[in-house]
């Protein structure tokens, strides 16, 4: 069965120059001023990765495309202490799992902290409701990345 979503894409209201997007790269949305934690956003969780940087001081990167993943840019995030990556999507086999592999394969350790859906049914719901009880939001990811610091 294929799902079509009702509503609007929100990740359309930051003004991007769309015309110009590199295939398979991804785009830095914001820089922090230390490499302690970057959020890899995929998908829709462009606005949820902002706001996570209201609350923390994060480096923002767009990633654009799942496949072919930006492999270049991953590579150098692996700086950073923690990186964060925020899907709607399952966490099984889903864009966070393909970043750990990428570190892996080039014999990367560092700290990975991956946000998405479980993979399992949720309860029906409205997708806030479902997000909150994912995990897939602002509070609950920011308080977790700061126990992951400390």
């Amino acid at each position: 069965a294929i799902r079509y979503p009702r509503g609007e894409a929100k990740g359309d209201k930051f003004e991007k120059d769309k015309s110009c997007i590199d295939f398979g790269k991804s785009d830095l949305i914001k820089e922090a001023n230390s490499e302690e934690v970057v959020i890899l956003s995929f998908g829709s969780c462009l606005e949820l990765a902002l706001e996570i940087s209201n609350g923390i001081e994060a480096t923002i990167i767009d990633m654009n495309f799942v496949k072919p993943l930006d492999e270049k840019r991953i590579l150098q995030c692996s700086s950073y202490k923690i990186i964060v990556t925020l899907e709607e999507n399952s966490l099984k086999g889903g864009a966070g799992s393909s970043v750990n592999e990428v570190l892996t394969s080039n014999n990367i350790k560092t700290d990975i902290l991956s946000f998405g859906f479980p993979d399992q049914f949720l309860p029906h719901g409205d997708q806030d409701n479902q997000k909150l009880n994912a995990g897939l939001d602002k509070d609950q990811i920011i308080k977790k990345i700061k126990d992951r610091l400390n």
